[in-house]
């Protein structure tokens, strides 16, 4: 990535898949008031930047929006142009597949993170308790602009999900 500051930061241990993406999220935070947290297998279109930028700017100051995706299961209307709040109700239908938030909102999630599976795990207690409970909405662009292509030695996505 040659178009913006970029940071590495090794964790002195493994964090695992509960508690990492928070730290990388706060770590996010701490230079600027919108992060992105993608994981490392997941690919992205090549308008992601362009797509994110947008809709930060867009959604930054309407409260009732908790998130942006780049992930759409299935096609809406729209194409390329539309951006929509994800329908989240369909246990199969619903991902964060990278996402990215505002500082603000940011605040909020962050201190109400589940670092255990006590809530079937922190994407989980967001979607059932911050969207379907609060009604909070994560918009979603009308065709996925993100793929998963983690396949082997996964914590969760495992070999027998690709058949």
């Amino acid at each position: 990535m040659d178009f913006a500051p970029r940071t590495v930061i090794r964790n002195p241990r493994r964090l695992g898949v509960l508690a990492n993406p928070w730290h990388a999220l706060d770590d996010g935070f701490a230079r600027g008031p919108f992060a992105v947290l993608a994981e490392e297998d997941l690919t992205v279109s090549f308008d992601t930047v362009e797509y994110f930028t947008w809709c930060a700017e867009r959604y930054r100051d309407d409260p009732g929006v908790l998130a942006v995706t780049t992930h759409q299961h299935e096609a809406q209307p729209g194409r390329y142009a539309a951006v929509r709040p994800a329908d989240w109700r369909k246990d199969d239908g619903w991902h964060f597949w990278v996402w990215g938030t505002w500082a603000d909102r940011w605040k909020v999630l962050r201190a109400d993170w589940g670092f255990t599976y006590a809530r079937k795990g922190w994407d989980w207690h967001i979607r059932d308790h911050w969207v379907l409970g609060q009604g909070l909405k994560v918009m979603a662009p009308a065709m996925s602009r993100s793929q998963h292509i983690g396949r082997d030695g996964g914590t969760h996505a495992t070999a027998g999900q690709f058949m």
